[in-house]
């Protein structure tokens, strides 16, 4: 039976047990039966083996012979006398060793994604304990466990088997590679200016094989759409609208079907209307002359000979120069600006400061209301016509004053300041 069946490959067990048998028989029966392998006794290494009675256990036979199988199950009290005949149905019911094993549906995944795990165990286990560091769960007590794996990194899985009497264990390390999901951010809400570019500039990207940028709500221009700052040029129709950009990014890895999106929001601001009237041609014999007429006020005038919002124009030389307004809105950021030409000559005689314009009038064009600005104190008799001579205002002024004119037609009025010696006329146009 040695030979057949286990030929000290320590995978088939039986033992031959009497409360009868000493040291000297023992050794007889191992001797007369070529048996190499330890026996009971001293002879293997332990105490006699003389008088042994297993609680529970009757020994009916002489020898009692018992099988242990590889996965450690055990009967007592069979075949005596031995015989081949006789053990072979007790080897043959024998399961195989205990060897824990399983398959993973999928060993590459993208985060948030499941792995289903099948065991593949020998020995006829009944209880499995699995163990799945980053998943979730990280442990299970099923046969066959469905886990997901929400983070990105590299995990091991173990699992260990039992049947009650033996168990095995196996860990194949690194087994599941998640790959990262990707991320897309479109920045903070925006704002410029109808006539200004703007780029996006605190946009960001992660785990990402591809971006792209779309209009969803606007008129503009996107270029570098495929980047992750862009830049959009606004149409004039987007003027006090919000323009919507998305970006869309795309994973990479086992993560390439997945596409992420965000969104940012961009206020395109008006731009601010700016008006100058035009000038009187003024004298090169003059020291200097102030600049006024642009609306809305508090801009700056520039241009050849223009120092601090005043024209000089013995720096300028006599000619025709053009002067530039500029005026920015404080609450948006956004600016204008509007031009006229300065006429400069060389006046006969010794000017004495008469001919200089004693009103200006802004802003021109206008909706209806105008400022009318006295250059020069005094008390002036205003007076407004139509371009056939028929008086539709009437007014004294001794200050610079608000002008609206509600109930008159588009077109172009005449303006007049009578000074008590002359009168002074400019003209204004009236487009509501």
């Amino acid at each position: 039976m040695y030979v057949n069946y286990g030929q000290g490959q320590q995978n088939v067990e039986f033992w031959g047990l009497s409360p009868y048998d000493d040291n000297v028989q023992i050794n007889n029966y191992k001797a007369q039966n070529g048996i190499t392998y330890p026996c009971a006794g001293y002879q293997g290494g332990a105490a006699a083996a003389i008088n042994i009675v297993i609680s529970g256990q009757p020994f009916l036979g002489y020898p009692t012979w018992v099988v242990i199988c590889p996965d450690r199950s055990f009967t007592f009290d069979v075949c005596f006398p031995p015989s081949i005949t006789c053990f072979d149905p007790y080897f043959a019911a024998c399961g195989p060793p205990m060897a824990a094993d399983f398959i993973a549906d999928q060993t590459q995944i993208c985060e948030t994604n499941f792995v289903q795990f099948t065991d593949q165990s020998i020995g006829n286990p009944t209880l499995w304990i699995w163990d799945f560091p980053g998943g979730n769960p990280s442990t299970s007590s099923e046969k066959n466990p469905l886990v997901e794996y929400p983070n990105a990194g590299q995990f091991d899985v173990s699992l260990t088997i039992t049947n009650g009497i033996a168990g095995n264990t196996i860990t194949k390390p690194n087994l599941i590679e998640v790959d990262p999901s990707p991320e897309v951010y479109a920045g903070l809400k925006g704002e410029t200016c109808v006539n200004e570019h703007i780029t996006v500039t605190d946009a960001s990207s992660q785990n990402t094989s591809t971006l792209l940028w779309q209009i969803v709500a606007g008129q503009g221009i996107l270029e570098n759409s495929q980047s992750i700052s862009p830049t959009y040029i606004p149409a004039p129709e987007d003027a006090g609208t919000t323009v919507t950009l998305k970006l869309t990014g795309n994973g990479s890895g086992e993560c390439a079907s997945m596409n992420v999106e965000s969104i940012k929001e961009i206020d395109i601001w008006q731009q601010p209307e700016v008006t100058l009237m035009p000038f009187d041609t003024i004298c090169y014999q003059w020291d200097e002359y102030p600049l006024v007429g642009g609306y809305p006020e508090g801009g700056v005038y520039s241009g050849t000979g223009v120092i601090d919002n005043i024209f000089y124009p013995q720096i300028a030389g006599v000619g025709s120069h053009l002067i530039t307004y500029q005026w920015v809105d404080l609450q948006t950021g956004c600016s204008n600006s509007a031009e006229e030409v300065i006429v400069v000559v060389i006046c006969s005689g010794i000017w004495n400061g008469t001919e200089l314009p004693i009103f200006n009038i802004y802003p021109n064009p206008t909706k209806g209301e105008f400022v009318v600005e006295l250059v020069q104190s005094g008390n002036y008799e205003l007076t407004i016509t139509n371009i056939a001579g028929i008086k539709v205002f009437s007014a004294y002024l001794n200050e610079s004053s608000t002008i609206k004119l509600d109930n008159v037609e588009n077109g172009i009025y005449n303006v007049t300041i009578y000074d008590g010696k002359k009168s002074h006329t400019k003209k204004i146009t009236i487009k509501k």
